[in-house]
């Protein structure tokens, strides 16, 4: 997922990082699922321990967009212990951590297959996308997996509706 980083250790946000898993050529055991989303590539995961209340940032670059624009991607979320995955904006390296106002919000086990995700935002200056995972129960059992992440410009917010609608920040 080029143009993508995990937050650093030096802007002390989170608490471990998100890792890059492989399909079906086993190298990534008990990630939850056999294939990324689109085939023939890699897709980023986190996996849940016996540990609670753990959170890990993973960052776009900083962006510029004169208009809207539909911020899509591919989610895997499976497993009892499942803590939540959410999309924000930052407005710079110095502020990543805006959880308190997702645009995307998901909590818990999803079933057994790749979704779609979409996410509407508004035009910005340089802000930094944030996808959040929060593994929130002690368990081994959840994982949130990450493929085909894009963006693709938009004439206004009717184009690109919250997906899956109960995704939607509540008011």
């Amino acid at each position: 997922m080029c143009g993508w980083r995990n937050a650093l250790k030096y802007e002390n946000v989170d608490d471990f990082n998100w890792k890059r898993g492989y399909g079906s050529n086993g190298k990534q055991k008990g990630s939850g699922t056999n294939d990324d989303h689109g085939g023939g590539g890699g897709y980023m995961y986190i996996k849940s321990k016996n540990r609670m209340n753990r959170t890990a940032k993973f960052l776009s670059r900083s962006l510029t967009t004169t208009s809207f624009t539909c911020f899509k991607f591919w989610y895997f979320m499976k497993g009892r212990n499942m803590g939540h995955a959410a999309v924000y904006l930052a407005k710079d390296r110095l502020h990543l951590d805006n959880s308190n106002n997702p645009l995307w919000n998901l909590r818990g086990h999803q079933g057994n297959a790749w979704r779609q995700a979409k996410v509407p935002l508004p035009p910005q200056k340089n802000s930094i996308i944030v996808i959040e995972a929060f593994d929130w129960k002690v368990g081994r059992s959840g994982n949130i997996l990450l493929d085909d992440v894009s963006l693709n410009q938009v004439t206004g917010t009717n184009e690109c509706q919250v997906q899956p609608s109960y995704a939607a920040p509540k008011p």
